[in-house]
């Protein structure tokens, strides 16, 4: 058994990276801050892009901000985006609120919650939004489509636009170049005013019914993914535990021995890592190392709420359930408890990961040693 985890645990850390093509990130609070001459790829909660990119910029997070020059398409998901600079091709954008105050080159294509286009804001070719509300203040030199329930317009289209919306107030600076197809509850006379072009108006009675339906399948695809989440905890988390019992638990005795360094080591090695491994892709030999250590970083960062379940149910079974019995339906009831938290809980949960991810680099560590000795 002993040399089979040791497999697993060598297999975890050996992934070998299949690109090189490309520069990675991740952790919780991150800030970019040296160009990269690359195509970047960034993952965490909070994440700032302070420097020049040459290449794509793909990233994903809580919080995303963006005031500088990327030579090519950007892709960012989130929570909150601020998108400023120039952008040498396309935008792919989704989020809760979503602010763009930047030069476009290629297309805009925007989906979220709340939208904000600055007045700053320049689209070389076309828009398409589709969002709760929609604030257009910027020059768009295509054609735009635009899907929301309210949108208050009050930039420039140079070419056709289509609007569909229950209601859409005008500013004084609002300008349609081309033709207008527009979908509404009403006949919108404003909107109609500020149109040089053709214009076709279609009724629809149903559009907030739609819109309502919308918001409903959203609430149940983040129902569906939680839960699917809590199960994928709860089966994956039972598995590694029944499989790695022993060495989960000398895990968990690490937490109780030493939790603030266990909760500094799980810090560092977010923090130190990406470091490290930047200063190694300065140096041809180094780069293997620096792919394979930044491999080893997103797959922790990835399943650290599994990493998190498993090593805080058996603290919990090791400080309260011993001498009841080894009852493996208690440690599923236990380990589907964590699951429900890890699943539903946000913030809290990162600093437990923490905690359990550095004992459980500590005891990775002790595990090596031994092996040498």
């Amino acid at each position: 058994m002993k040399t089979a985890r040791i497999f697993i645990m060598a297999f975890v850390l050996a992934v070998p990276s299949i690109a090189l093509a490309f520069t990675s990130q991740g952790g919780d609070s991150l800030s970019v801050s040296i160009p990269v001459s690359d195509d970047l790829y960034v993952a965490g909660n909070r994440i700032s892009i302070q420097t020049s990119i040459t290449g794509d910029l793909i990233v994903a997070g809580a919080d995303i901000s963006s005031e500088w020059s990327i030579s090519e398409s950007v892709m960012a998901a989130g929570g909150n985006l601020d998108i400023g600079g120039n952008i040498g091709d396309d935008l792919r954008a989704a989020g809760g609120n979503i602010r763009i105050h930047s030069i476009i080159t290629g297309d805009a294509v925007i989906a979220g919650g709340n939208i904000d286009i600055r007045k700053d804001t320049v689209i070389s070719k076309d828009l398409v939004v589709a969002a709760g509300n929609v604030y257009m203040d910027g020059t768009i030199r295509g054609k735009a489509q635009i899907m929301a329930g309210k949108v208050y317009l009050n930039g420039i289209i140079e070419k056709d636009a289509r609007i569909v919306a229950e209601d859409v107030i005008i500013g004084s600076g609002a300008q349609i170049r081309g033709n207008l197809v527009y979908e509404s509850t009403r006949v919108n006379p404003a909107l109609e005013g500020i149109v040089f072009g053709a214009k076709q108006f279609t009724q629809s009675p149903m559009k907030a019914r739609e819109l309502r339906d919308i918001k409903a399948n959203v609430l149940k695809f983040i129902f569906s993914y939680i839960l699917l989440k809590i199960l994928f905890l709860t089966v994956f988390g039972f598995a590694l535990y029944s499989f790695m019992e022993k060495y989960i638990h000398e895990v968990s005795s690490i937490v109780t021995k030493s939790p603030w360094m266990s909760l500094f080591t799980g810090i560092a090695f977010f923090v130190l890592v990406p470091i490290i491994a930047l200063i190694l892709a300065f140096t041809l030999i180094g780069i293997p190392v620096a792919m394979l250590m930044m491999t080893v970083l997103v797959c922790i960062f990835v399943f650290y709420e599994l990493i998190g379940t498993v090593i805080w149910s058996a603290w919990i079974i090791d400080h309260y359930m011993r001498g009841r019995g080894d009852s493996k339906w208690r440690k599923l009831l236990v380990i589907f408890g964590f699951a429900l938290f890890f699943g539903i809980i946000s913030g809290i949960d990162i600093v437990l990961a923490w905690i359990a991810i550095g004992a459980l680099l500590t005891r990775h560590w002790k595990l090596i040693e031994s092996i040498r000795k």
